[in-house]
């Protein structure tokens, strides 16, 4: 398997990818593979659950970053056939600190058209409201992964 790091900003030359596997009913702690080139290949045990320790690397390279400024999105439901309209092309505008990336970083969703603000009402549907600067807490959003290829906009208002 060959780990990625390309979306990390900060890889030390000391940087490894340590696997952690099941394969023999327990928890075993493999040997510790280099990160070269910004990548890592590793090789373990079939029918294994494994996970990686990651050690030497921080930060999130801003040109990789799930969800950027500069760039237009299509918004789509799983069941929805309607994402070349216009009224679904969308910006974002982030809202907390510009110099780290994580999961619980809040967005403002803005209409790509109309420069309103996906927000979602007092019911649980969803709804625009003018942008006025500042965000109701109903208008921020967070990013999270499916893990499939597919991202879901998550409301912050919980």
């Amino acid at each position: 398997m060959t780990l990625d790091f390309s979306g990390i900003s900060t890889i030390s030359s000391s940087a490894s990818a340590t696997p952690v596997t099941s394969a023999s009913g327990a928890l075993v702690t493999e040997t510790a593979v280099v990160v070269s080139n910004g990548r890592a290949f590793i090789t373990f045990p079939a029918s294994s659950v494994t996970t990686f320790m990651v050690s030497g690397t921080s930060g999130v390279n801003a040109a990789n970053a799930l969800i950027q400024s500069s760039k237009t999105y299509r918004i789509q439901g799983v069941q929805s056939s309607n994402s070349s309209s216009t009224t679904q092309r969308w910006t974002s505008r982030r809202l907390t600190s510009a110099t780290t990336y994580g999961s619980r970083h809040t967005f403002a969703i803005v209409n790509a058209s109309s420069k309103k603000l996906l927000s979602v009402s007092s019911t649980g549907s969803t709804t625009l409201e003018a942008d006025c600067g500042t965000p109701s807490a109903a208008a921020q959003w967070i990013l999270s992964t499916t893990g499939i290829g597919n991202f879901a906009i998550v409301t912050s208002n919980v």
